[in-house]
């Protein structure tokens, strides 16, 4: 019995963004997951998809709702939302400059999502995404943005 599509779907969506880091993503760190608590991010431009940024944060990574299937046979469909933060960070001050590259992450990861709207023939319907927040900081080491997004969908759990 299947229980979760939620590493199937975190699994594509990083395999996906991986494959971009050689043209519309080159530049930019792909996180699978939150960064380790001791680690001192030194990256520049990063994405991290099932995660925030702030380690502060207290968020769940992926929120899953299940529900029965007209399909029957003890099948499921499950809508997932999954967490995601697109940074920006340099030893600069210039905000426009790390706003633009961050939400250009955003952009890049939708038009993956425009390109293979069901990650391959895992989902049930297109992915969408939505911008959830941004934070703009002038930090001791430079001007700082993050966009927080989630990616909703829904894939058919069948356990018949």
């Amino acid at each position: 019995m299947t229980a979760t599509r939620v590493g199937d779907i975190l699994i594509a969506l990083v395999a996906a963004a991986t494959a971009a880091q050689a043209t519309t993503l080159a530049g930019v760190t792909v996180q699978d997951g939150p960064w380790p608590a001791a680690y001192v991010v030194t990256d520049t431009a990063f994405l991290i998809v099932g995660g925030d940024w702030e380690p502060a944060v207290s968020a769940d990574s992926v929120t899953s709702v299940q529900t029965a299937s007209r399909m029957g046979n003890n099948s499921v469909v499950e809508a997932l939302t999954v967490r995601c933060a697109a940074v920006s960070q340099s030893g600069d001050t210039d905000m426009a400059v790390r706003r633009a590259q961050a939400v250009g992450i955003v952009e890049a990861v939708g038009n993956l999502l425009t390109a293979d709207p069901k990650l391959g023939g895992l989902l049930q319907e297109a992915a969408v995404m939505s911008v959830d927040s941004v934070r703009q900081e002038q930090r001791s080491g430079g001007a700082y943005c993050a966009v927080n997004f989630t990616i909703s969908a829904s894939a058919l759990i069948w356990n018949g």
